[in-house]
């Protein structure tokens, strides 16, 4: 992955015989393609890449990056064509991005993908329940999720308001990997944070917070990954609430 530099497999992170057994009745799952796929196409000489989002808007990218509005029917009709020619193509980033209003067959597949065919690794498992007891056994806390790492500032069209400085590595990235926008690409920072389409920063959840009536006191675990800024950027939460941890503080307690 572009930012994350994961290279986990789906394998290690769910129990793939488990996904397999629930959806055989489902969908056919390969582990591997067919020696007959096996193959490199050369780039063609114009590349569109399409993007789906949960709005319902879609968007076509070329690899000379521009980028254009279009209707779902053309995505359609374009992967029909490659599925075609080739006998396979390759869906990315989609986990999020499947329409509100789908057919009940699929609806309830879905489900069933999320709910009963995905489970993870005995070893995660194992890791998940003893942070999990490790937070309850010391009483109420707070759980926050926060997105403040470079690649949402990046991909959202949001700013971190550390400095100028943070400011202007995020647009720098912007502007050399446009493909990574995937709200609407015609609106400015300042029209995205009015309509609710950045992720808060430290300073505002602190704010929220302490408007929610949160004491000084409150053990909070938070969850993500490392912060544009790092410690910088947690400092104003850090500061109105010190017992603030994350699951490397929790997984190195004895």
């Amino acid at each position: 992955m572009s930012f994350w530099g994961d290279e986990s497999e789906f394998s290690d992170i769910f129990e793939l015989d488990h996904f397999k057994n629930v959806l055989a009745n489902d969908v056919r799952i390969v582990s591997s393609l067919p020696s007959t796929h096996l193959m490199m196409r050369q780039m063609e000489e114009k590349t569109t890449l399409f993007m789906l989002l949960p709005n319902g808007f879609a968007y076509a990218t070329t690899n000379e990056n521009s980028t254009y509005e279009v209707s779902t029917e053309l995505i359609t009709k374009t992967l029909k064509l490659l599925l075609r020619r080739d006998g396979i193509f390759l869906l990315r980033g989609l986990d999020s991005r499947l329409s509100k209003d789908l057919p009940s067959d699929l609806q309830k597949l879905c489900c069933k993908v999320a709910f009963h065919a995905l489970r993870f690794a005995p070893h995660i498992s194992e890791l998940g329940n003893k942070l999990t007891e490790r937070k309850r056994s010391k009483g109420p806390y707070l759980a926050l999720h926060l997105r403040m790492e470079k690649d949402v500032w990046v991909r959202t069209g949001c700013l971190p308001g550390l400095s100028r400085e943070y400011d202007e590595m995020i647009n720098n990235e912007r502007m050399s990997r446009p493909k990574l926008l995937t709200s609407r690409n015609n609106m400015t920072y300042h029209d995205r944070k009015l309509t609710g389409l950045c992720p808060l920063n430290a300073l505002e959840v602190t704010r929220l917070l302490k408007a929610l009536g949160a004491p000084k006191s409150t053990r909070i675990y938070w969850a993500g990954g490392s912060p544009m800024g790092r410690k910088e950027a947690l400092l104003p939460l850090t500061r109105e609430f010190p017992q603030s941890y994350n699951k490397e503080d929790l997984a190195g307690r004895a």
